[in-house]
């Protein structure tokens, strides 16, 4: 299936820009679009993620990326189902880390990478409940809130 995505600068019209196709999911069940922070490679924005957890009917899922505003996509390699996604200070001080919630190489955790995607590191999962809600923190490199599903809100560093 092919997911539309359509953009608006007034809220009232909407233009389809651009389209990701989900490996035959025909309907994101839990997807998010996300604007990444403005990092020295796109210090004019553009830089847009999209993740899908894809089990509205057990197909598709995974996690996008679009560097010109949502117009062209690119399927971040090796990765399922991701529930959510969220973006916080890189370690280098410039450009910005990456968070999922999702599946890597078929296993679930919660994943961060310093490259916008490049290659990731497993963090401890601080909760059995499912996790909903991802944010790093945008002023300490490597710390990371998580909110769950009824069990409250994490922080893991």
């Amino acid at each position: 299936a092919t997911h539309m995505i359509y953009s608006s600068t007034d809220g009232a019209t909407w233009t389809q820009v651009g389209s990701i196709n989900n490996g035959g999911s025909y309907n994101m069940r839990t997807p998010q679009i996300v604007a990444a922070p403005v990092s020295p490679a796109y210090p004019a924005g553009g830089d847009v993620w999209v993740c899908d957890d894809g089990t509205y009917n057990g197909g598709g899922g995974g996690l996008w990326r679009s560097t010109n505003s949502a117009v062209t996509w690119s399927a971040i390699s090796g990765i399922g189902k991701v529930t959510a996604v969220g973006f916080g200070k890189a370690a280098s001080g410039t450009g910005y880390a990456v968070y999922f919630y999702g599946y890597k190489a078929g296993v679930l955790g919660v994943y961060r990478s310093e490259d916008y995607g490049v290659s990731w590191t497993k963090l401890v999962n601080p909760t059995v409940a499912p996790i909903d809600y991802i944010a790093g923190d945008r002023q300490n490199a490597g710390k990371v809130f998580i909110g769950t599903n009824g069990r409250g809100v994490f922080q893991a560093q």
